[in-house]
């Protein structure tokens, strides 16, 4: 999580990229579970900046589209479940 933070604020495309790789495949270690608690802990503006930045995602690392849909998949079922 706190990479997708970090690279919703960098001015850099490469540092901010490089941060999203590395979010996305550390996410493919980590269980559902944990990604959803961790997530759960943030600020509502924090979970929003996450969101907005794996939408980023899928277009800016086609080739880790599927890792970043995933992803934003199980946080935004979170976020429905939580209305």
């Amino acid at each position: 999580m706190h990479k997708l933070l970090i690279a919703s604020r960098r001015k850099s495309l490469d540092k901010n990229l490089k941060d999203l790789e590395q979010a996305l495949y550390t996410s493919t270690i980590v269980s559902d579970n944990v990604l959803s608690m961790l997530y759960d802990s943030l600020p509502k503006t924090w979970r929003q900046k996450i969101l907005v930045t794996l939408e980023h995602a899928r277009t800016e690392l086609p080739l880790l589209k599927s890792e970043s849909e995933r992803l934003l998949l199980i946080l935004q079922r979170n976020d429905k479940y939580k209305k």
